[in-house]
């Protein structure tokens, strides 16, 4: 077989083979959705474009001497050789995580990767220019480019292989980097007519067999990168899952251990969400309540001050205050509750989600009745002490009055009996002045035994004043 028709066969496999693995990036990338993929599969199509225009350039070249057709074929091969270095490099740095140059910037250099190619050709076409300038300028530069971009694309392909998939990447990187070497090599060697001669024929059929190899390699071990990736991410899915599932029973059991009603609302006020504390509080069902509008179960006089704070809370303003409203109970009565309301994306079209928290009330209102009962009652306490003690200051009065005209008045019977009467009715007040002192806690108490029967006898006649008649 005579060596132009092996170049031209060799060419021919190179560039079906690049296309098959064109083909299979794009759909490594339709699976895994790998952006440096994508890249990879356009690279591989223009690499098979590269080859088929080489291979036609080289054809031409030795079937006649500079024509329209070899030079377009040239200007093809330039061109796609400049777009394939760029796109492999492009692809290399989005495999190892780097910033990658943007479509704008891919797109000027297409269209510089032309004018150069243009320009070359153009210079070269003349029949002075010696072969050598023509084969450095159309082959030498093409081929030092795309060897210099693969070896960098497979240096950093093994260098992302230290912290993640070592082996898919080190041996894609490896790969990358042997296919630089031998474009670089290769294309300088051609360079020069005694070598071109004799090895020409060899290194393309080389061609033949390290571009299935470099292929096959890439993409089995991307295969194994992406799956491991794959691994890696359903590892983390599961661990993400596992803790949602922690953090939602978290948040369920504190829903459930709160005594507050917690309740989710859409925009228009109607119930999307009910804890179970609604049972407890008003005696409603989750179900019962879920799906129904918040306005239902407020009380008629409290609607307006709740439907403007809710207004308010739409808009999104954070600072309304709580309201005091009351909700409709499951028999029917009113519980009057303290309601608290925030605005939490939904993360949904539906608007935004409010967050209603209703604590209730009705213990708070009786401990307030019943510190107000006792603040009366020692309202009480302290006037009957301060009574107690102006009294018993009227009592010293008349009982030391009452000793004096004793000791002065005559002998007369009837008078000493109507002193001793004031004598037992001073006598009387002043226990009642110590009862008053004693409900008061005015009057230090000081225990002692008594008889409970003589007790009940003294204070009998207290009693009965001051208990009423329908007491027995």
């Amino acid at each position: 077989m005579r060596p132009d028709t092996v170049l031209v066969t060799s060419y021919a496999v190179q560039a079906l083979l690049a296309g098959s693995y064109g083909a299979a990036f794009w759909g490594f990338w339709r699976l895994y959705r790998q952006r440096y993929l994508r890249d990879w599969a356009f690279a591989w199509a223009v690499f098979a474009l590269y080859a088929a225009a080489e291979g036609s350039a080289y054809w031409l070249a030795m079937v006649a001497s500079e024509s329209g057709e070899r030079a377009l074929f040239s200007i093809l091969s330039i061109t796609t050789g400049l777009v394939y270095a760029m796109l492999l490099l492009r692809g290399a740095l989005g495999l190892a995580g780097r910033p990658r140059p943007s479509r704008r910037l891919i797109f000027w250099g297409i269209a510089a990767s032309a004018a150069v190619a243009l320009v070359i050709v153009t210079w070269t076409a003349p029949q002075s220019v010696s072969r050598t300038v023509r084969l450095t300028l159309r082959v030498g530069l093409v081929t030092g480019v795309v060897g210099a971009c693969a070896v960098a694309s497979g240096g950093l392909a093994w260098i992302a292989g230290r912290s993640q998939e070592w082996f898919g990447l080190r041996l894609t990187g490896a790969v990358l980097m042997l296919l630089g070497v031998r474009e670089a090599i290769g294309g300088q060697l051609l360079i020069f007519i005694s070598t071109a001669r004799v090895l020409a024929p060899m290194l393309t059929v080389f061609d033949a067999i390290i571009v299935p190899v470099v292929g096959s390699a890439m993409a089995v071990s991307l295969i194994v990168t992406e799956r491991g990736r794959a691994r890696a991410a359903a590892a983390e899915a599961e661990r993400a899952e596992a803790a949602l599932r922690q953090s939602e029973a978290r948040l369920r059991s504190i829903i459930e251990g709160t005594s507050d009603v917690i309740v989710t609302l859409n925009a228009h006020g109607v119930i999307e969400f009910a804890g179970p504390s609604v049972r407890r509080v008003l005696g409603w069902s989750v179900e019962e309540v879920t799906g129904h509008s918040a306005f239902d179960f407020v009380h008629p006089a409290d609607v307006q001050p709740a439907a403007e704070a809710f207004a308010r809370i739409r808009k999104g303003e954070r600072s309304v205050p709580a309201v005091e409203i009351r909700l409709r109970a499951k028999d029917g009565t009113w519980r009057l509750v303290e309601a608290l309301a925030q605005v939490r994306p939904a993360g949904d079209d539906d608007g935004p989600m409010i967050v209603l928290n209703a604590r209730d009330l009705s213990e708070r209102v009786e401990l307030e009745a019943r510190l107000l009962q006792a603040q009366k009652l020692e309202s009480i306490g302290q006037l009957a002490g301060g009574v107690a003690h102006d009294f018993n200051n009227i009592l010293t009065s008349i009982l030391g009055h009452v000793s004096m005209a004793r000791l002065g008045a005559p002998r007369d019977p009837q008078l000493h009996a109507e002193l001793d009467d004031i004598q037992r009715s001073a006598d009387r007040a002043a226990e009642l002045t110590r009862q008053l002192l004693a409900f008061s806690r005015k009057q230090i108490l000081k225990p002692e035994r008594s008889d409970l029967s003589d007790l009940v006898a003294s204070t009998g006649q207290l009693m009965r004043r001051t208990l009423g008649e329908h007491v027995i």
